[in-house]
């Protein structure tokens, strides 16, 4: 499969997804999943001295879209 056909693939996918809006069950593990790991993770990245600054900052960016996202999918979805 050629990297348009991916391309037109993935977009149909995530309308088609984007159609149904975010699934209750799915936004409850997440928020069960990044509740249990972000913790872990900012502790580690803390504590991580081969890390500079930049590093930690491009995990932790990461780290708070993610909650971000699931907290948009909570609104999406009246959870919140």
């Amino acid at each position: 499969m050629n990297t348009l056909a991916r391309r037109a693939a993935l977009a149909a996918s995530l309308l088609v997804a984007g159609c149904c809006g975010p699934d209750r069950q799915r936004i409850a593990a997440d928020r069960a999943t990044y509740a249990w790991f972000s913790p872990m993770m900012v502790a580690y990245l803390a504590a991580d001295a081969k890390l500079d600054e930049k590093a930690k900052e491009t995990h932790l960016r990461g780290l708070r879209a993610w909650g971000d996202r699931i907290t948009a999918d909570e609104l999406a979805a009246g959870v919140k």
